[in-house]
C-alpha cells in the first residue's frame, strides 16, 4: 500500500509538471516556430504532433534499458527543462527547451507505465491540481513567473516531484493499458474544454446574461464556483465509484432533479440554482 501511495503522488506532480511545459510548448509553437495566421497550420500542427509520434518509439526503449533507469532520468530532465523555462528565455531557447521537456515528458510517462498498472488515481489527481493552480493563478502559471514567488513555487514542485519519483522501486504492477490509452485525451480535454478557466467565464459570462444569448460581465464568485464544480465532478466520475442498485447515476440525477427543482422544492436543497 506504502508503495502504491507514493507511485500515485509521484504520478500526479509528475503530470503537473508536464502540464505546465505544455503550457510553454504550444504557445511557442505558433509564435516562435511560426507566426500566427501567416504560417501554415498544416505546418504547425505537423511541427507539434512530430515529437508526439517521436514517443512511439520510447515504449522499445523502456523495455530494452529498464523501466526504473528510464524513468528516473527522464523525470530529472523533465524537472530541469521545467526549471529552465521558469527563467523565461524566450526565442529559439525557450522552443526547444519545450520540446526537450515534453519528450522527457513523454518518455517519463512511458517509463511509469511500465510500473505502474492502476494510474487512474494519480492521472485524475494531477490532472486536477494542474487546473487548480491554473485558475488559481489567474491562468499566469509560475512557469511564465519571474522573482522570488515563481522560483520559489517551481523549485518546490520540481523537488517534491524528484523525491517521489526517487522513492523505493516497487514492483511492477499488470494492467492498466486501457486508462493508459485515455491520459492524452483525457489531458487534452480536460485542457481545452472540462476544467479550462477560461471555458468558465465565458459560461458564467453568458450564465449572467439578461437573455438571448447575451454575455454579461460575470460576478467575482462564479469564476471560483464553477472550476470547483467542474473538479469536483471530474474527480467524483474518475475517482468515484458508481452508485449500487439499478439506474446507477442517472437514477441519482434523475431523483436530485425531482426532489430540489420541481415544485415545491425540499428546502435546504443543495445545488438548486443549477436547476
Amino acid at each position: 500500500m506504502r508503495y502504491r501511495h507514493l507511485s500515485t503522488a509521484a504520478l500526479a506532480l509528475g503530470v503537473v509538471v508536464l502540464t505546465d511545459v505544455l503550457r510553454v510548448f504550444l504557445p511557442s509553437v505558433i509564435t516562435i516556430f511560426g507566426q500566427a495566421a501567416t504560417t501554415p497550420a498544416e505546418l504547425l500542427g505537423a511541427f507539434a504532433l512530430g515529437w508526439f509520434v517521436l514517443a512511439l518509439a520510447f515504449p522499445p526503449l523502456v523495455r530494452r534499458l529498464g523501466a526504473r533507469p528510464v524513468t528516473l532520468a527522464a523525470a530529472v530532465a523533465l524537472g530541469g527543462a521545467r526549471l529552465a523555462l521558469t527563467a523565461a528565455p524566450g526565442g529559439r531557447a525557450q522552443l526547444w527547451l519545450a520540446t526537450a521537456g515534453l519528450l522527457a515528458g513523454l518518455l517519463w510517462l512511458a517509463g511509469t507505465a511500465a510500473t505502474i498498472g492502476r494510474p487512474v488515481p494519480g492521472l485524475a489527481l494531477g490532472i486536477a491540481l494542474g487546473a487548480v493552480g491554473h485558475a488559481v493563478l489567474g491562468t499566469y502559471d509560475l512557469v511564465w513567473r519571474g522573482g522570488p514567488v515563481g522560483w520559489a513555487g517551481s523549485v518546490a514542485l520540481v523537488a517534491v516531484f524528484l523525491a517521489a519519483a526517487a522513492g523505493p522501486a516497487r514492483p511492477a504492477e499488470p494492467g492498466g493499458a486501457r486508462a493508459w490509452l485515455l491520459a492524452g485525451p483525457a489531458l487534452l480535454l480536460t485542457g481545452l474544454v472540462a476544467l479550462s478557466p477560461a471555458v468558465a467565464a465565458t459560461a458564467a459570462s453568458y450564465w449572467r446574461g439578461p437573455s438571448g444569448g447575451l454575455s454579461w460581465p460575470p460576478e467575482p464568485g462564479d469564476i471560483a464556483t464553477l472550476p470547483a464544480w467542474a473538479v469536483g465532478i471530474f474527480l467524483l466520475a474518475a475517482l468515484g465509484r458508481p452508485p449500487r442498485g439499478a439506474g446507477g447515476w442517472p437514477a441519482r440525477w434523475r431523483w436530485w432533479r425531482a426532489r430540489c427543482c420541481s415544485p415545491p422544492a425540499t428546502p435546504g436543497c443543495w445545488g438548486r440554482r443549477w436547476c
